[in-house]
């Protein structure tokens, strides 16, 4: 879906398909561009230096885009403190290993 990001539905897929579809999920683990880090986040939820950081200006630039265009109250203050918490979270996973 445009503009949602790809990461979660990734990861969802890589588990529903261990359920249902083993073969797909060897697909996806292999996969040449989504494989590594499908298998970093198997491997103790481990996310590279350069996800963290798209992930981070992502989360803070639809942080920015709410407040332009519905104004700063309080849901939209609460909203930002649940993403700055996500961002702190994301900030903390390990990095993949060498």
């Amino acid at each position: 879906m445009p503009i949602l990001p790809t990461t979660i539905f990734l990861i969802i897929g890589a588990w529903a398909f261990g359920k249902g579809a083993p073969h797909w999920r060897e697909k996806l683990l292999q996969h040449r561009r989504f494989g590594k880090p499908l298998r970093d986040w198997e491997d103790g939820g481990r996310v590279s230096r350069r996800g963290k950081i798209l992930a981070v200006i992502g989360i803070s630039v639809s942080w920015v885009i709410s407040v332009y265009f519905v104004g700063l109250t309080w849901i939209i203050g609460v909203i930002g403190l649940l993403l700055a918490g996500l961002a702190l979270w994301l900030a903390t996973r390990p990095l993949p290993r060498e």
